[in-house]
């Protein structure tokens, strides 16, 4: 005597009728900020200027108001918020991971050649 219990029989075939037979209706939306490109122009017409604000403008020379950048540089000053213990751990451990990276290929080179 099995204790397994037969399968649920199947649900009803939907009629006609039912309004909940229908698949219920996905909505699409368009994505936020989403901009839709204009239609493409005619022959011999002349495009029209994007608007102002989408095309970002570099800054001016010598304008007023703006910050200066300030250039990133190589100096020889080493930094002081590493010290060279610090820094010996991280090449200790960057060694260690291209190590193990290192026999896990061999060890898959291998058994799939065996």
């Amino acid at each position: 005597m099995s204790l397994e219990t037969p399968p649920p029989p199947p649900p009803p075939p939907p009629s006609d009728g039912d309004a909940n037979s229908q698949a219920p209706k996905l909505k699409l939306n368009k994505p936020v900020g989403a901009v839709i490109p204009p239609p493409p122009p005619s022959a011999g017409a002349i495009p029209p200027p994007p608007p102002a604000g989408a095309i970002p403008r570099p800054p001016v020379v010598g304008a007023t108001g703006a910050a200066p950048r300030i250039a990133p540089t190589i100096s020889s000053v080493a930094s002081s918020n590493v010290t060279t213990l610090e820094a010996a751990f991280d090449i200790l451990g960057l060694v260690a991971s291209a190590a193990a990276f290192v026999f896990l290929l061999i060890e898959l080179f291998i058994k799939t050649k065996g």
